[in-house]
């Protein structure tokens, strides 16, 4: 392990596209973090003895930006003042240095992919084709729609 101190953050940016907080160190080095991984990744809001997470990244505002980003402590620190609830978060840069442009800065879509959809008495009829085509669009895509699926429990046929 090298005795060599790490290297202080020197400046900090926002995008105003996409909220990305861009930091740079002393030596040259850049990266870019997504506002909804730092914010997740925020120590307030883990449990301080088991560092459990205490609020869900799903629960988190949609439209979370950066609205203040400044370096403190001689460039130790990153401090980030979030919108819309002006959360405060206080980030380690050298923590930072070992993460970054590993996170997408583009934000994921906003709608999910279309799924291949399957007909619930298609599928029941038995016919080989089609379940070899549902078996296939499940491996390939991780999930599948069956619309027509009975609601009550025991109204499918034991076939």
């Amino acid at each position: 392990m090298s005795s060599a101190a790490a290297p202080r953050a020197q400046s900090v940016s926002v995008d105003q596209a996409s909220g990305a907080v861009r930091l740079l160190w002393c030596d040259g080095v850049a990266k870019t973090f997504h506002p909804l991984w730092l914010r997740d990744n925020c120590v307030a809001t883990r449990h301080a003895a088991s560092g459990q997470k205490l609020v869900s990244a799903a629960r988190l505002p949609a439209q979370l930006r950066a609205a203040v980003a400044e370096i403190q402590a001689d460039g130790d620190v990153l401090r980030v003042t979030w919108e819309p609830d002006a959360h405060e978060s206080a980030y380690s840069a050298s923590w930072l240095r070992s993460f970054g442009d590993a996170v997408p800065v583009e934000p994921p879509p906003t709608v999910p992919p279309a799924l291949p959809r399957f007909s619930f008495a298609a599928l029941e009829a038995g016919d080989a084709a089609l379940r070899w085509e549902w078996i296939s669009a499940l491996r390939e895509h991780g999930a599948v729609l069956v619309h027509g699926a009975p609601c009550e429990p025991d109204t499918v046929s034991k076939t």
